[in-house]
């Protein structure tokens, strides 16, 4: 009997051990997990009340609306009226529609209003649509909202389409060539739009086969190669050379982002009679980032072996070696 009695105490003494070395401290760990995660929610929901403060303070500064997409519904074929690759590049997004009878809005949320190229490159976006962007001013966690919607929009490969140079503007650039005054004065005169097509038109009419783009202190010089010489044509101002940079990056499918970083990329200008492969090259320097288009096949002189001035003696040499099967 006593041998029973002495085991019972020894068993709840062991019990008592292990409820206060065990299950109390599992109970505390409970709560401290409890604790941990509640203050990480309260910690993330500060964070993103500061960053829509912060969205509209910018919003106030460049006198554009704010509106937090958190607490809109966000339309998936608005969504996808800007390329993804664009969107995430530029941190604009499209996230509604207003369709009328005369015209067709598409309302932008942007990440980074300051960024004027960025206005000209979701313009030019939307405008293969027929839209006109009404912009406001969003937040990051905006932004993430109505990026993670493009994982839920089905994605059709798109044929890259070509840059079109009018046949107009070739006429006009070869009379422009001949005078460089009126090139650049041409150049100062377009839309900032055009100023892409100008510099091309003029290159292709003079059968360059470089175009230079070089940031100095104050402007940016434009240089063709013609024969083998390189030429100064004209100046664009550091204002419409961003876009210009912005634009190339876009049709030869470079990182808009990047500045600090050589690219290179290509992309093909369609003419009535021939199409144009123009390798880009683009590398940052000291006035920002300096670009060389390389135009294929342009300025290229087509000869026959006989007109290229080898002696006759020679010329019947190569020609026997050219037929070699190998050697």
């Amino acid at each position: 009997m006593m041998v029973v009695i002495l085991f019972s105490g020894i068993f709840a003494i062991i019990k008592k051990i292990f409820e206060l070395f065990y299950i109390m401290p599992n109970a505390n760990n409970n709560d401290t997990a409890d604790r941990e995660e509640k203050l990480q929610k309260k910690i993330s929901q500060i964070d993103r009340r500061e960053k829509e403060q912060e969205a509209m303070r910018i919003a106030a500064s460049v006198e554009l609306p704010y509106i937090n997409l958190e607490k809109v519904p966000v339309e998936r074929k608005a969504v996808a009226l800007i390329p993804e690759k664009i969107a995430l590049e530029t941190g604009a997004v499209a996230f509604a529609r207003i369709d009328k009878d005369d015209s067709k809005i598409a309302k932008v949320g942007l990440f980074v209003p300051e960024d004027e190229s960025v206005i000209e490159i979701i313009e030019e976006s939307l405008d293969k649509n027929d839209y006109k962007p009404d912009y406001y001013v969003i937040s990051e966690n905006s932004l993430r909202k109505c990026l993670d919607v493009y994982a839920t929009i089905i994605k059709v490969e798109e044929k890259k389409e070509k840059l079109e140079v009018k046949e107009e503007e070739l006429v006009e650039a070869q009379a422009e060539i001949k005078n460089l005054s009126n090139l650049a004065d041409k150049l100062v005169k377009v839309p900032v739009s055009e100023v892409l097509e100008i510099i091309l038109a003029g290159a292709l009419m003079g059968e360059a086969s470089d175009i230079h783009l070089e940031p100095e202190e104050g402007n940016v010089k434009l240089r063709y190669r013609i024969d083998g010489v390189l030429a100064d044509m004209a100046t664009i101002s550091k204002e419409a050379y961003k876009k210009v940079v912005s634009r190339i990056k876009l049709e030869a499918g470079l990182k808009l982002n990047i500045v600090d970083k050589p690219q290179d990329g290509r992309f093909t200008v369609a003419m009535k009679d021939k199409e144009v492969d123009i390798r880009t090259s683009i590398l940052p320097t000291a006035y920002g980032e300096t670009i060389v288009l390389r135009l294929l096949g342009v300025g290229a002189i087509s000869l026959k072996i006989e007109d290229i001035g080898i002696r006759d003696q020679a010329l019947e040499i190569l020609k026997k070696a050219i037929k070699k099967p190998n050697g």
